[in-house]
């Protein structure tokens, strides 16, 4: 009779045993100590041949469902069909075999293997292992696996008839028929002798069991394996002190690292204002403690109490996270408000994506537009856009790594009174040849030029308000201009899409070039003149605007903001006003959660005043528009015509990166484009050292600052992945790494002993805490410094983690380590933007 796949399915390896029938006798659903909740327990009768020619070898039934541990039996039988029943508890949410029942004695067997440290590996007999087993032994390899099962069948009673209708729906499909077979008690099976070799060494759960967990909000093990741990030593302190377990989880500090620091957890008992003897409530604390699945140790330290996590379930949890989740987890649904965008364009595959390590699902249901960048049309993208850029790209990624959805805007600045100005200078200074050859070069140069001619100047040439302009018409006829432009003049407005098309274009280049992508291209011109005018009629219903020599105008000077000009004198509407319409339009249009402005400290007073408005238009989602600030590149004006551009910034970078790159000439002959290794190098460079420090910082602008390699830099921050990525690559194909979805069950972690490896193994434990941070502070830096920690504990790490030359199952288990620190360091370095090299 055949299995429902929902249920348990079988397959034998290797190849020359195969399954003559495999029924499921009883299915339930229990309950189990442990860090698993939930699960299913099958009793399940496998019939099976074997060719009496090749049976040296071990062989196993496993489940085909993801998630369902595979159950080891050894196979070691003579020619013929044979019967085993196997009692097994499968976990719905993991890939753990957790409990084992068989025979009457119901011997109940948590966890897996152990090491060929251990008892059957010393030469016991049979029944000495049944004893360790009785006694509590927990860990089992597969021959003392196997005597269970074996000694079991001589005596099997199978579970009660149970009710099976709470099993009837669409997820299990019961075969009555199967549900109502009789119990059948196999022939007994003559006992294997013990294996000539130990089976290769799988990894193995601590011995301690793992008691239940509580939940709290927001907090999830399942994408945080430190708060498994956290959870459990806030479970005691709630217990032993009645402290809320929501504040004694709050209570407890991690993620410091180094020689001074005396545990992985530490509580300030303070912190919690109890009553009586603070040193002696600590001491009652650790009193209560007892070892555990999660926990090792705790010591009190006058008024602190100190943890230590059991380092066996840090090694595995940590790493079969990262596994599990980079490789093994569902892609996540798009979202709804990218599929709505029908004028976004397709996300290069190399970016940041959502639901790997480190993400949560924290703001699921909500909704992000973040404006960033917003750069001039007709005018060089140069480096005093570039901090918005960046910034800009990193929130967006860093709100999609924490559940929300988000939507990434440009707004332009393809509006104004620029634009007379660059009309009138194209008319003057302009050449179609060179518009066509190199569009925003040129119009760049007419930009300064004409507005040169526009400038006063004193006898000596230098800028002076009691000079003379070379042409004092400049200035008046580019607001003719740009009034034509208001009131759609066929002409003004062609010349005006010729110049912001050509713009787009080249800007899209940069971006590409960035590693960083926009879902929509807005700008001023997308603001309607309806909007604006309504927004000036609602502000004077509200009673806040005033007239001033002709020009309309809001008094916020009660609010310490000074005035603001809404409308000019010559009756075109002005910056804030688009503003103040266009996230009206916004909210009409997407209804968001929360909208980010990321623009410079410099227009902090603009962004004050215009949020101010809009909360004296009573506005109800006013409170929810942020300005995300930062300092400004110093040293560098567009209008002076002395930027440094960012092309010019990114070849010279790459330029620099290359040269390096050439020194090595057998690495860099090992590199498939050496070119654009290097200009991605270039850009990494620039962008951590704009990160690196708090986004308000200014800095002036320097190349050798650019182009470092010494210290925290972009460059060994990538030298750190390809160096992770190459050890892979080095001891293949002599060693490499089983699938994805067999590694937690075929590599043993617990060979991890190295206090090097346990370094490594905290900091890749930290990373979602350390995402949640950066996501209450908006700070790329703290990414950054996070990322510089972790390179730093793979470089103390080498000499001591070899790979190279070790026995096989100490090498499988440092490369799986190396390989989970390698996808941990790429998903922060995309979190950041940064596209990860392979080589360099």
């Amino acid at each position: 009779m055949g299995l429902p796949t929902e249920s348990w399915a079988v397959t034998l390896s290797p190849g020359y045993v195969k399954t003559v029938e495999a029924a499921a006798i009883r299915v339930t659903r229990v309950q189990f100590a442990g860090p698993l909740m939930g699960a299913m327990r099958s009793v399940v009768k496998i019939r099976y041949e074997v060719d009496a020619d090749e049976n040296e070898d071990d062989w196993y039934a496993s489940s085909s469902e993801e998630g369902m541990r595979e159950v080891a039996i050894a196979a070691l039988r003579p020619e013929g069909v044979h019967e085993v029943l196997v009692d097994v508890v499968l976990s719905g949410d993991s890939d753990d075999l957790e409990l084992i029942v068989t025979g009457q004695n119901q011997v109940q067997l948590f966890g897996h293997y152990i090491d060929e440290e251990s008892s059957i590996y010393e030469g016991e007999s049979q029944s000495e292992v049944q004893d360790f087993v009785d006694a509590g032994g927990v860990n089992m390899t597969d021959a003392e696996l196997f005597v269970l099962l074996a000694e079991a069948q001589a005596q099997a009673e199978l579970p009660a008839p149970v009710d099976w209708t709470f099993l009837q729906s669409d997820a299990f499909a019961i075969d009555p028929a199967l549900l109502s077979a009789p119990a059948v008690v196999a022939e007994p099976l003559p006992l294997p002798p013990p294996p000539a070799r130990p089976p290769p060494p799988l990894r193995k759960m601590s011995a301690l069991a793992f008691p239940p967990l509580p939940s709290l909000p927001t907090i999830n093990p399942v994408t945080c394996p430190l708060d498994a741990f956290k959870l459990n030593t806030a479970e005691l302190i709630s217990n032993v002190l009645g402290v809320p377990l929501q504040k004694a989880f709050d209570g407890i500090e991690s993620g410091r690292t180094g020689k001074m620091v005396k545990g992985d957890f530490t509580v300030a008992m303070p912190r919690f204002r109890l009553q009586g003897d603070v040193k002696a409530l600590a001491q009652k604390v650790v009193d209560e403690f007892k070892p555990n699945g999660y926990m090792a140790s705790a010591e009190v330290a006058g008024t602190f109490i100190h943890f230590n996590m059991n380092t066996q379930s840090l090694m595995r949890l940590v790493m079969e996270q990262i596994n599990t989740l980079t490789y093994l987890a569902p892609p996540p649904t798009p979202s709804l408000t990218a599929l709505s965008l029908a004028d976004a364009e397709p996300k290069p595959s190399h970016l940041f994506k959502t639901g790997g390590y480190g993400s949560n699902t924290t703001g699921e249901g909500k909704n992000l537009i973040v404006e960033f960048s917003s750069p001039n049309i007709a005018k060089p993208f140069h480096a005093g856009h570039l901090r918005s850029t960046i910034i800009g790209a990193f929130l967006g990624n860093l709100y999609e790594a924490n559940g929300w959805d988000v939507m990434r805007m440009n707004y332009l600045g393809d509006w104004g009174k620029q634009f007379g100005l660059l009309a009138v200078g194209f008319e003057k200074y302009g050449s179609e040849e060179e518009l066509k050859a190199d569009a925003i070069t040129h119009l760049y140069q007419v930009y300064v030029k004409i507005n040169a001619d526009g400038t006063k100047v004193d006898a000596e040439g230098k800028p002076s308000e009691t000079g003379v302009a070379s042409d004092p018409t400049v200035h008046d006829r580019a607001r003719e201009f740009f009034v034509k432009m208001e009131d759609g003049d066929k002409d003004a407005v062609a010349l005006w899409k010729k110049f912001r098309d050509l713009s787009i274009v080249k800007y899209k280049d940069a971006y590409a070039r960035l590693n960083i992508h926009f879902d929509i291209y807005s700008g001023e011109s997308q603001v309607s003149h309806a909007g604006q005018t309504a927004a000036i009629e609602q502000l004077s219903t509200v009673g806040i605007t005033e007239e001033s020599k002709g020009a309309l105008i809001v008094d916020l000077e009660k609010y310490k903001l000074g005035k603001t000009i809404l409308r000019k004198q010559d009756g075109t509407y002005v910056y804030i006003t688009r503003d103040i319409a266009g996230a009206a339009e916004r909210w009409d249009k997407y209804k968001f959660d929360k909208m980010i402005y990321v623009v410079a400290s410099q227009q902090d007073l603009h962004l004050a005043q215009f949020f101010k408005v809009l909360e004296l238009m009573k506005y109800p989602w006013a409170d929810r528009l942020t300005h995300v600030n930062f300092g400004m590149v110093l040293g560098m004006s567009t209008r002076k015509g002395t930027a440094v551009f960012l092309d010019q910034i990114l070849n010279e970078s790459r330029d620099v990166m290359h040269d390096q790159m050439r020194k090595n000439e057998a690495k860099y002959n090992a590199v498939d484009d050496p070119l654009e290794t290097s200009d991605k190098l270039g850009i990494t460079a620039v962008k951590i050292q704009d990160m690196a420090a708090k986004r308000v910082n200014n800095y002036k602008f320097e190349w050798a600052r650019m182009t470092s390699f010494e210290g925290d830099t972009g460059p060994y921050l990538q030298y750190a992945h390809v160096r992770l990525c190459s050890v892979e690559r080095k001891n293949a194909p002599g060693l490499v790494l089983p699938p994805p979805s067999e590694r937690a069950a075929t590599i043993n972690t617990d060979l991890l002993v190295e206090p090097s490896a346990r370094a490594i193994v905290q900091l890749l434990a930290t990373y979602p805490d350390v995402v949640k941070a950066a996501f209450i502070n908006l700070e790329p830096a703290t990414i950054v410094t996070w990322c510089f920690r972790l390179t730093h504990a793979i470089s103390s790490a080498w000499e001591t983690l070899i790979v190279k030359d070790q026995p096989q199952d100490v090498a499988m288990a440092r490369l799986w380590l190396y390989v989970a620190t390698k996808d941990v360091l790429a998903s922060a370095m995309k979190l950041l933007t940064l596209e990860p090299l392979q080589k360099m």
